[in-house]
């Protein structure tokens, strides 16, 4: 698979533009929720799961199985066959992005009361997890820093420092990156080493290619793979609230986080699981609260909300590294609701979401809903469309007494962002309710 990879992002051409892979799940993470948030679970026992697909992934799943299965037919043999094939693949997957998520919801209710005039439904438990993965393939400006960035997580300042002050004019074509550092330390290239350096700890993890050589001494761009992933998981107590006019909610829980952030490039792609220090559990958790406050009458309303405000840290791991700290995002959202009939609803909203690492504009949305119901709306079937800066968004829905299942189809209307290809986004839920 080492090799597939290799020969994937060596031929991949892209757009120029600047492409964050944190900054950029954030934004399509959010959206996600946003699509989440528009179908609550309700005071009800429920289980909630919901898988999100974004890019044509499976596609290029199968093509790299293709080219696998060649590559272990011709283990030690000419490669000349694979890297054809994959020149043809490289075609079709420039500047592409793919993303991917996966939530389990789960609610235990308490008993709803009265009190000071106002309605009060808790939850005496609500449960989360959420797991978002993205990748932009793109053409990078690869830096010596980025070099140290190949190499597994710990690299001494020494080297480090050692590596910053080398001369890649230097190294020879597909020279390995610890041959070359011992090279240039025998030759007296580098200057004021400190200490001993265990080079040997680093060999065969980077190799200096032609490609990588002339990045980093001519400033030729490279294609590269970023990879960003997120595990997040939450669990307390909530509690929503409504009097005659006015409403909100308030939930106090515990927000767990686990990430990792790699660059992939045709120079460290044959070893990068060598490079690769995942983390194994939650790095950080902290208590967060989320809540809301709106206003409503007989037809409109309108409510603003803070989410994933962090409190204060509870356990943090020693090796803890969270790329992407903690962000709280602001909503707001203005609905017009009718019923011209007893079994029909018709709903006008919009809104913004907002959270550091994007624009004001990308969380601008519009959108509408129908819907036909009966048996006190046990039954019934609903559709939804929205519109932001990047996609159409459609979502019908159908609700089975103690289960519903909706779909997701999310349809690029701009062309690209940040360098990658906008692209059509598949989900799919399903819940239990009693």
């Amino acid at each position: 698979m080492r090799i597939i990879f290799g020969f994937l992002l060596i031929g991949l051409a892209a757009h120029v533009q600047s492409y964050d892979a944190v900054d950029r799940l954030q934004l399509l993470e959010d959206r996600f929720k946003l699509q989440e948030s528009l179908s609550p679970i309700g005071h009800d026992f429920a289980l909630d799961t919901r898988l999100t697909i974004g890019g044509e992934i499976f596609d290029l799943v199968d093509d790299i199985n293709e080219i696998q299965t060649l590559a272990d037919s011709q283990a030690g043999g000419n490669e000349n066959q694979i890297q054809a094939k994959f020149t043809e693949l490289t075609q079709t997957w420039s500047g592409r992005e793919f993303v991917g998520r996966y939530t389990l919801d789960a609610g235990i209710p308490l008993f709803k009361f009265k009190a000071w005039g106002l309605k009060f439904t808790p939850e005496l438990l609500r449960f989360q997890l959420g797991a978002t993965a993205v990748v932009g393939i793109n053409e990078e400006v690869i830096s010596k820093e980025d070099v140290i960035s190949f190499l597994p997580d710990g690299v001494p300042q020494a080297l480090q420092d050692v590596i910053l002050s080398l001369d890649f004019n230097n190294a020879s074509d597909n020279q390995d990156l610890a041959l070359f550092i011992s090279q240039e330390i025998r030759a007296g290239n580098v200057q004021g080493v400190r200490g001993e350096l265990n080079l040997n700890e680093y060999a065969g993890l980077v190799t200096i290619s032609p490609e990588l050589k002339n990045a980093l001494t001519v400033g030729q761009k490279l294609p590269a793979a970023e990879i960003y992933a997120k595990v997040e998981s939450k669990i307390g107590p909530q509690v929503a609230w409504e009097g005659k006019h006015f409403f909100g909610h308030a939930a106090l829980y515990g927000l767990g986080r686990m990430d990792y952030q790699f660059n992939i490039a045709a120079s460290n792609v044959e070893n990068m699981t060598d490079a690769l220090n995942i983390p194994q559990t939650i790095e950080e958790w902290n208590m967060a609260v989320d809540a809301s406050v709106g206003y409503r009458n007989a037809n409109y309303q309108v409510v603003a909300s803070l989410n994933e405000v962090k409190l204060f840290n509870v356990q943090e791991s020693e090796n803890a590294d969270l790329t992407y700290e903690n962000p709280m995002m602001v909503k707001i959202q203005a609905d017009a609701r009718f019923k011209p009939y007893s079994f029909l609803n018709l709903n006008a909203y919009g809104g913004v979401h907002k959270r550091e690492g994007y624009d004001f504009m990308d969380g601008v949305y519009v959108g509408a809903s129908s819907g036909l119901h009966v048996w006190k709306e046990r039954l019934g079937i609903n559709l939804r469309t929205q519109l932001d800066q990047d996609h159409l968004t459609l979502t019908p829905n159908l609700k089975f007494w103690i289960m519903q299942i909706d779909g997701m189809y999310k349809v690029p209307i701009a062309s690209e962002r940040d360098g990658v290809e906008n692209s059509p986004a598949y989900s799919i839920n399903l819940r239990f309710f009693i």
